[in-house]
Formats: structure tokens, C-alpha cells, sequence
């Protein structure tokens, strides 16, 4: 079985899959107007997940957080979806500095109070069959994890996912997470805010197949290029945004669809465009390396 890589995206992004067709993507409400529309896309993605955004909320302790307007919005943005599509119902984040055990059980509760709510949204709206609803499990440990994972996995959700990990980047502390969640609801689990290799490599052989990533759009901004087989990063000649990062002055052979019209492309700088088209070059190679490391696992 393949695995499924989603590319977090947002309106100013590019339509990653105009240039490299079978691509997922990850729409986040807190990055698209609300007013918007899977219309405006040009071409269908393979598949579509609509998150509730809440995971950019966190900083903001003011903004309300509401289920029914936020399912609302998402059944909005998905209008006419032919594709498969993913509903996430609106979680509460866990950043890695809460630690107070009242404060994350707090955060758990109203986590399975929406998905509870979402779970009567979903099924009263009926759907047509290409939507699927997915259960964000919160938590901060292998003890809250479990019992997130418990509870949600009785409320009848069509697919599970794992929250709060975006922002943890200690390998050790994401894959324990992960098993937390796994001895529950088994691997078929998506996996919220993976960007590192080895993490994603450690993921795939716990039978995780299903990840997102805003990476590659991150290091184009750093004026950085991914490179496949093996992955490798390189800052673009001379500039200054990563110091201590191998530079590159020049264009690396590479078949992505980008570097095929014009390699030096990758090398601009200064607009956003210039980001998107290095970010799928990024894109290209990240998910062919996450493809061939799944490969090798299984």
C-alpha cells in the first residue's frame, strides 16, 4: 500500500498539483479567506484534507473557538468536491510549553466535546459518500494520548489523526507520542506536522502511511533547495538567512517540472513567486524521498 503525503497549502501558494498530478493537499482554514472556494483550484488535487485551523489559533487565547461556525465553513470551502475529502472536526491544540496537568486535560475535554458536536454536524448534513470525517486525538503524553485515543475511537469517526507535533521537534518525544496513539487506535492514523526525514522514517515503520508537511514552501522562503537521493538542503549562493547551511551556486541536475523549464528559476529571489516555484521544487523532491524511505520500510 502507498502512503499519503498532503502538502499544507495556502491561496498564495502554487497549485502544486498543476505541476506534479496524483499531489494531496492540506487546507487549513486559518490560511484561506473564508469566502474561498475548492473552485478557484484549477485542477483537482488526489485528495483534499480541510483542517479547522486551530492549530494557528493557539497563539491567539481570545479567538473563539466554535464548532458549528467552523464546520460550516468547511462544508463552504469543500462545496462540489468530487474528490476524496477529509473533515477534520476543530481540536485544541497542546503547545509544548503547557504542561499543567489541569490545563491539558482542560484542553483534551473540549478537544472530544467538539468532536462530539462535530460527529452530530457530520452525520445530519449527509454528506455525499467522497467526505470523510477525521478525529484529531490530543494529549501531551503516553497518559492523556491513551485516553484522547479512547474516547474518540468510540464516537465513530471514518479516520483518526494525531495533533500538536508541529511544534515538538524531538524526534524521541514525536515517535513515543505516535506509539501512545498507535496502542490505541492502531496505524491507520494521519500524523499532523511531519517535516523531518528520520522522523518520517521511524513513522513508516510503526505502519504509519499517512503525514503532511509545510516544509517545502518553509525552506523556499529561507531562500533553501531540497535536494533527492540523498536529501540534502543547500541556502542559495551567498545568502545570509541560513549562515551555517552548504551553499549552492549553480543548479543540481533535477527532473522536477520546474528545474525542466529553466533551472536557474530556482535561484530567484526577492518575490513570493519566486517562493512558489522553488517550493515545488522542494515539494517534488521531498515527496519522492518520503516515497522511496516508505518503499525501503515496507
Amino acid at each position: 500500500m502507498s502512503f499519503d503525503f498532503f502538502m499544507c497549502w495556502t491561496d498564495s501558494d502554487p497549485f502544486y498539483q498543476t505541476y506534479i498530478p496524483g499531489s494531496n493537499i492540506l487546507v487549513s482554514l486559518s490560511h484561506i479567506p473564508l469566502s474561498w472556494n475548492i473552485s478557484r483550484f484549477p485542477i483537482m488535487p488526489e485528495k483534499l484534507m480541510i483542517d479547522s485551523g486551530a492549530y494557528n489559533l493557539i497563539g491567539n487565547p481570545q479567538k473563539a473557538f466554535n464548532q458549528t461556525k467552523i464546520f460550516k465553513t468547511q462544508l463552504s470551502v469543500s462545496s462540489g468536491s468530487t474528490i476524496p475529502t477529509l473533515i477534520c472536526h476543530l481540536d485544541f491544540p497542546i503547545p509544548p510549553n503547557i504542561n499543567d496537568r489541569i490545563d491539558v486535560y482542560r484542553r483534551v475535554e473540549t478537544t472530544l466535546a467538539n468532536a462530539y458536536e462535530f460527529m452530530h454536524l457530520y452525520k445530519s448534513s449527509n454528506l455525499p459518500a467522497n467526505f470523510k470525517s477525521v478525529g484529531v486525538i490530543q494529549g501531551n503524553n503516553h497518559e492523556t494520548i491513551s485516553f484522547c485515543a479512547k474516547e474518540m475511537s468510540r464516537i465513530g469517526f471514518d479516520h483518526l489523526a494525531l495533533g500538536s507535533l508541529a511544534s515538538l521537534y524531538i524526534t524521541d518525544q514525536i515517535i513515543d507520542r505516535v506509539k501512545a496513539a498507535v496502542k490505541v487506535v492502531g496505524p491507520e492514523l494521519h500524523v499532523f506536522g511531519i517535516s523531518g526525514i528520520e522522523v518520517a522514517r521511524e513513522l513508516f515503520k510503526l505502519g504509519i502511511r499517512s503525514i503532511d508537511s509545510s516544509r517545502p514552501m518553509m525552506v523556499s522562503m529561507y531562500q533553501c533547495l531540497i535536494y533527492s537521493n540523498p536529501i540534502r538542503i543547500y541556502k542559495i549562493g551567498h545568502s545570509n538567512i541560513q549562515r551555517n547551511m552548504p551553499s549552492l551556486d549553480s543548479p543540481l541536475p533535477c527532473d522536477c517540472p520546474i528545474c525542466k523549464k529553466d533551472p536557474n528559476l530556482v535561484f530567484q529571489v526577492g518575490a513570493k513567486s519566486h517562493n512558489n516555484l522553488r517550493a515545488v521544487h522542494n515539494y517534488y523532491h521531498l515527496k519522492l524521498e518520503l516515497e522511496t524511505i516508505y518503499t525501503q520500510v515496507n
